[in-house]
C-alpha cells in the first residue's frame, strides 16, 4: 500500500500582524475537499495534517517526522522573496525559507499560495463559492488504487508550484479563497467532467490549466509557476477523470 501525507497549512496574517487574508479559511476547506474526493485521489482523513496558524517549531517538527512514499504540502498565506533569493512563508512566530519545509520524503509537492513580494492585494466581495460541487460527481472505481499506481510511477524529486512568478503579487479573495487556489482546484474538476481525457490531470497539465483559468475568474495578471525538479517525463497525479474507469490512461 502506497503511503501518503498530505499537509495544509494556512497562516492569515502572520506574526508581522500583515493583512489578515480572510481567503486563506477558504482555503483549508477547499483542499480538504478535493483532496478527500474521488477525483482528487481519495484521500483519507488519517492522510490529511490541517495546520492553522501554525508556528515553525511545530510545523518542522511534524514534516520532520513523516515517513511515507509521497508528501503534498500546501501553504496559504503571506509570503515573499528575501534578499538573498530565497523563497519564505510567514507563520506565527517567524518566517522561514521553503527548504524548511521539505521532510525526508523521496517524492514531494509543495504548492504555495502567496506573494513573491512583500506587497498585498486588496480582497473583492464576491458570492461565497467553497468548491464542493465534486459532491455532485459519481464514484470513481478504484480511485486510491489509480492515483497510488500514478504516484508509484512517478520519479523521485521534489517539485514546487508556485501561485506566482517572481515579483508577483498573489491575490486573495475573501470568499472564493486564495485566486490560485480557487483556480488550481476548480480547474481540475472542471477536467475531471470531460470526456475523452486521460484517467489522470498531472501536476504539471493542472498548473498550465490554472494559467489559463485564473485570468478567467480574476482580474489579475497572476501566472503560477512550478520548480524544483521539473526536468521529467513524468509528474505526480493531482486529479482523476470522474468519466473514467480506467487505471492508467
Amino acid at each position: 500500500m502506497t503511503k501518503r501525507k498530505a499537509i495544509i497549512i494556512g497562516c492569515s496574517g502572520g506574526y508581522r500582524n500583515l493583512k489578515h487574508l480572510k481567503g486563506v479559511a477558504v482555503d483549508i476547506e477547499n483542499y480538504k475537499q478535493f483532496l478527500k474526493s474521488d477525483v482528487g485521489g481519495a484521500w483519507l482523513d488519517s492522510e490529511i495534517r490541517v495546520f492553522d496558524e501554525v508556528n515553525s517549531a511545530d510545523l518542522i517538527s511534524y514534516i520532520g517526522s513523516i515517513n511515507a512514499d509521497y508528501v503534498f504540502i500546501n501553504f496559504s498565506g503571506h509570503g515573499g522573496t528575501n534578499k538573498v533569493d530565497e523563497q519564505y512563508i510567514c507563520l506565527t512566530d517567524k518566517d522561514i525559507t521553503v527548504n524548511n519545509i521539505v521532510g525526508n520524503s523521496k517524492k514531494q509537492t509543495i504548492v504555495l499560495d502567496t506573494c513573491r513580494q512583500l506587497d498585498t492585494v486588496s480582497s473583492i466581495e464576491v458570492k461565497l463559492q467553497l468548491l464542493n460541487e465534486v459532491k455532485l460527481f459519481k464514484p470513481i472505481k478504484n480511485a486510491r488504487i489509480i492515483f497510488d499506481a500514478a504516484i508509484n510511477n512517478t520519479p523521485e524529486g521534489i517539485i514546487v508550484v508556485n501561485s506566482t512568478q517572481k515579483g508577483q503579487s498573489a491575490g486573495d479573495d475573501n470568499l472564493k479563497g486564495g485566486h490560485f487556489t480557487y483556480s488550481f482546484i476548480k480547474s481540475a474538476k472542471e477536467w475531471s467532467n470531460l470526456v475523452n481525457q486521460k484517467s489522470v490531470l498531472t501536476l504539471e497539465n493542472s498548473v498550465t490549466l490554472t494559467a489559463i483559468a485564473i485570468k478567467k475568474y480574476f482580474i489579475t495578471n497572476q501566472t503560477p509557476e512550478m520548480s524544483g525538479q521539473i526536468r521529467r517525463i513524468t509528474f505526480p497525479p493531482f486529479a482523476l477523470n470522474s468519466k473514467t474507469d480506467l487505471l492508467l490512461g
